[in-house]
């Protein structure tokens, strides 16, 4: 599965090697090789999270508000 993730590969077709290196080396900062961090609720949820940063901080484009 590491080896075609984010691919539209599959696993016989030529780089997925490496895809599947660089993914099993992976470290989302708890040490531990080869881990994997989704974000809960999707990028769905990233964006939303981004809008409540953005509104609570009153965003701007130079001098006009967003």
């Amino acid at each position: 599965m590491n080896g075609v993730i984010g691919t539209w590969a599959g696993p016989m077709e030529p780089g997925t090697a490496y895809v599947m290196a660089h993914h099993s080396i992976g470290d989302i900062g708890d040490g531990h090789l080869g881990n994997w961090g989704f974000p809960e609720g999707g990028m769905g949820a990233v964006a939303d999270a981004m809008e409540r940063s953005a509104r609570h901080f009153g965003p701007t484009s130079g001098s006009t508000p967003v």
